[in-house]
């Protein structure tokens, strides 16, 4: 009796801790899931603040960039721009026109003469083409 209590005490405190460590993991593993969570988030807001940044950024440049080619044409003129296009163009080297040479047809090889094969010789003696054999022993 005093050995089953013992087993049914030992099995008791051993199934609570396993109980109790199973939801220490569980604890700890959403504490951990929470902080994954949380700084995806930080650094979703980040990349979408830097991407931000750089539209303003390159908005800005453009905007930049157009104004300085404003004030340049407004300095120059509009006759002038139209001239400096014209003399580019009329110095821009051509690229000379290639045309075929003229051809004459050429003959056809002349097709040779239609000629019968001769016949082939066939010799009558079915052992003529055998060494002649002097010793009558084989």
């Amino acid at each position: 009796m005093a050995v089953a209590v013992g087993t049914l005490l030992f099995v008791a405190v051993g199934g609570g801790l396993a109980a109790w460590a199973s939801r220490q993991h569980q604890t700890e593993k959403k504490a951990l899931e929470r902080e994954i969570a949380r700084r995806d988030e930080q650094a979703r807001t980040v990349q979408l603040d830097f991407e931000a940044k750089l539209r303003a950024f390159k908005k800005e440049a453009q905007r930049e960039v157009a104004e300085a080619m404003t004030a340049r044409d407004q300095a120059r003129g509009p006759g002038d721009l139209k001239r400096q296009t014209q003399a580019l163009e009329a110095a821009r080297p051509r690229p000379t026109r290639r045309t075929t040479l003229p051809t004459r047809p050429t003959a056809a090889p002349p097709k040779p003469p239609f000629r019968v094969p001769r016949k082939p010789q066939i010799e009558d003696d079915p052992l003529g083409a055998l060494p002649v054999i002097n010793r009558g022993d084989f």
